[in-house]
């Protein structure tokens, strides 16, 4: 839409530009908000992760035909966002790491006596291993450290410690180790020449592998062929380091590999793996985890005179974990008879529901399947599963599994506050519970001994003190919380919802968030387009009662919801809040306002404000409409036609026009929102024509939605107020930091309790609350149009 076109409307003049009025707030609207609240004086810091960059699915669609999203969860860019992840800090080098999370948790682990017996087996299988009579001492020796050699001789040699150990524990009543005799076999393959089933990126090829073939009940999971095998199967991977290649590398190519595992097998609370050397006979076992990684020391199995035995024991035991040995969440489920481990929904998993809103007190439900993702490994690792219960299979429930932050309050107390205060335009949650706990638990109460020696590392950097190993789980530690919501809804930026559809859920999230602050005196902190859903089936529209609420004082219908308060905080109250005791929360940078990305402002309701923003102009660019017949205006066709102002300076790329916001880092984003955004309205033009089909209306949306967010210099560019007005009597004053000519002063600052300059929060949420209601209206009208 061109400035002209804005201005045939009944336009104003207000600092030098020229715009559409927002629409009067209703009659009867409260004039000032109805709640006091205190914003704490820092945010959270946002650090992105892997699952920053969402997983290629439905809601994943792109207008041009390009592989864009395999292409953003490439390799290259999932590796460097793990690295990232998984910084010294969170790794712990254990010394006694056989003995954590082995010897001295399980009895799948064979004593040292039957560790020799399993090599005197091996010294009759011709895989390396022999004795010295002489001295009664067992070697190994590795055909060769070259890829191909080393990867097919180790899984031989895995192959025959397995074989051993069964042999060994079904001749010996007095075994001490006992293997698991449930249906499935356990296989060591390579995938170094084909990748394993199940996941996009074909890329990743583990070197080693302890894979699980089972028989599969349904048709969830195609059958392989022969040789391949899938994501879905593997209990431990391995990497063996390549030549000329480096520890650093190696390590983040096996956390790449846990990444996939913990994507293909949703209860996965951890994995095992290992990394070979390309030297030397010697192994350092992993164990990976939400909070980070756990290592071995080095591991020298030249010989039973050094590690040979350790090694021995330790590759026996993962053919006879349990599943909660092996990693797996079983606390709050259960499956099949016919599955070793609870893999993915071809289990036939379910969970108990305690509620007495249903018939039964101890109902069971069915996890029909997962809904929603997060990749990664550090983080919450959220999982959202559609179910039914057992008793009342037409009734659709939502279940979601995610390690919060032990220094968060728990999202379920939120959620329980937020009823209490009569907030609207929430889902309903029917149960809250917590399990296990990642340094008590998954970590098996992990405490490092003072008196262990210091080890050095193997690619010369130093390892983690036990100070830094202590001081970090205090703020990475994570317990897994689950809660189950009375429905589901429809993520935002799917492709199946009408351009209406999402206007709806847009106005509905709008006022869900404002009733979550104003009214309950919760800040969310997390407006993303997977956090709003809306309810195509009007049976499913919430009503609002005339009366019920101060941000709806007439009712309303709202077809949508707003969801995760896991990064939502208590900020009503007496003081002054304070922010989360988690050390950094996950970004999703498209969605995040500038000044939270550069880490200058305390996180505010203005900020929230400008993500929802982000949020409308995201699904406008990047929805794929799957109707032939869309509820297109004049202005779509003229579009078309060439006859529309289009600024010659291109500075959104093909396909996904926001792309870049995706997979720069913080400060390359915010300079990118604040120039192309914010300060050049040639550029904001632009990206207005990128706009969908059927998504013409909102433009003028949009456009009027910028400038509630942002005050307008003399020049008719957009200034961003980074001051923030001190309280009465704090003395404080911050750093001024506008992009323009203004100078410093009061009238220019922004206060805390501002969207800008002069608009309070609550005149903000109505200005913006009036500009949703006209783009309803509008696209209602259309479609009327359309069906008459």
């Amino acid at each position: 839409m061109s400035t002209t076109d804005r201005d045939s409307y009944n336009g104003i003049i207000s600092g030098g530009f020229q715009s559409r009025q927002p629409k009067s707030p209703r009659a009867g609207a409260p004039s000032s908000a109805p709640a006091n609240y205190y914003y704490p004086p820092h945010s959270t810091p946002v650090k992105r992760k892997a699952s920053s960059i969402p997983l290629p699915g439905p809601n994943i669609q792109r207008r041009s035909a390009s592989n864009g999203t395999k292409r953003l969860r490439s390799a290259a860019t999932t590796s460097a966002l793990l690295q990232g992840e998984l910084s010294p800090d969170s790794i712990y080098r254990d010394p006694r790491f056989v003995e954590t999370f082995f010897l001295n948790h399980t009895s799948a682990f064979p004593s040292h006596d039957e560790a020799v017996d399993i090599l005197a087996d091996l010294t009759r299988q011709n895989i390396g291993v022999m004795f010295d009579t002489k001295t009664g001492v067992y070697s190994c020796l590795p055909r060769g450290f070259s890829d191909g050699i080393f990867v097919n001789w180790f899984c031989e040699f895995a192959s025959g410690i397995t074989r051993s150990a069964k042999r060994l524990a079904m001749d010996q009543q007095r075994c001490s180790f006992s293997p698991t005799t449930r249906p499935g076999s356990f296989v060591w393959i390579s995938a170094r020449t084909l990748a394993p089933a199940g996941l996009h990126n074909r890329n990743l090829r583990p070197d080693i592998t302890l894979t699980i073939e089972e028989a599969v009940e349904d048709a969830l999971v195609p059958p392989q062929p022969s040789g391949r095998n899938s994501w879905r199967g593997i209990l431990v991977a391995g990497e063996h380091q390549s030549a000329g290649s480096t520890v650093q590398h190696a390590q983040t190519q096996l956390a790449t590999y846990a990444q996939e595992v913990f994507v293909a097998q949703p209860f996965r609370s951890s994995l095992f793996g290992f990394l070979s050397s390309n030297k030397k006979p010697s192994i350092t076992f992993w164990h990976f985890d939400r909070a980070g990684a756990v290592c071995s020391k080095v591991l020298d199995y030249t010989s039973s005179e050094k590690d040979l035995v350790t090694v021995v024991r330790a590759l026996a035991a993962f053919s006879s974990l349990t599943p909660q040995q092996h990693g797996f969440h079983t606390a709050s489920i259960e499956w099949s008879q016919n599955h070793v481990y609870p893999l993915d929904e071809a289990c036939h998993l379910s969970t108990q529901l305690n509620c007495a809103s249903f018939q039964q007190t101890k109902e069971r439900i069915a996890l029909q399947k997962p809904i929603f993702i997060a990749a990664g490994i550090v983080g919450r690792g959220t999982r959202v599963w559609k179910c039914t219960p057992l008793s009342s299979p037409s009734d659709v429930l939502a279940v979601k599994y995610s390690w919060r932050s032990t220094g968060r309050v728990s999202e379920g107390d939120l959620y329980l506050l937020a009823a209490e205060k009569g907030v609207i335009g929430l889902p309903t949650v029917i149960a809250s519970d917590s399990y296990e706990d990642i340094e008590r638990d998954v970590r098996h109460g992990l405490v490092p001994d003072p008196a262990d020696p210091p080890m050095s590392n193997i690619d010369s950097a130093p390892d983690t003190t036990i100070r830094q190993y202590e001081t970090y789980m205090a703020s990475h530690n994570r317990i897994l919380s689950r809660l189950i919501f009375s429905t589901t809804g429809t993520p935002i930026d799917h492709p199946s919802l009408t351009p209406l559809c999402i206007a709806r859920a847009l106005y509905s999230g709008l006022i869900a968030h404002a009733s979550l602050l104003f009214e309950g005196g919760i800040l969310h902190r997390d407006i993303s387009t997977n956090n709003i859903l809306a309810y195509p089936d009007p049976t499913n529209a919430i009503r609002i009662i005339p009366g019920k609420s101060k941000v709806c004082p007439d009712g309303d219908m709202l077809f949508g919801c707003l969801i995760d308060l896991d990064y939502a905080i208590n900020i009503g109250g007496v003081s002054a809040a304070t922010a989360s005791g988690a050390a950094d929360r996950t970004g999703t940078y498209p969605f995040i306002a500038i000044n939270i990305l550069l880490g200058t402002d305390g996180h505010r309701y203005r900020h929230d404000l400008e993500s929802m923003f982000y949020v409308l102009l995201w699904v406008a660019c990047n929805h794929a409409l799957p109707h032939t017949h869309s509820a297109s205006s004049a202005k779509d066709q003229q579009r078309k036609e060439g006859r529309y102002n289009v600024p010659t300076a291109m500075v959104w790329p093909e396909g996904n026009p926001l792309e870049p916001w995706l997979l720069g880092n913080p400060r390359e984003v915010a300079s990118h929102k604040l120039l192309n955004i914010v300060s050049y309205e040639a550029y904001f033009e632009q990206l207005l024509e990128r706009f969908a089909e059927g998504f013409a209306p909102f433009e003028q949306a949009a456009y009027d939605f910028r400038s509630v967010l942002w005050e307008s210099g003399q020049s008719g560019n957009f200034m961003v107020p980074q001051e923030v007005v001190p309280d009465e009597g704090s003395g404080r004053v911050g750093k001024q930091g506008r992009i323009g000519s203004r100078r410093r002063g009061n009238s220019n600052a922004v206060g805390k309790e501002e969207i800008k300059p002069g608009l309070s929060d609550w005149q903000g949420f109505l200005q913006v609350k009036a500009i949703f209601e006209r783009l309803v209206a509008e696209l209602e009208k259309n479609e009327q149009e359309l069906e008459g």
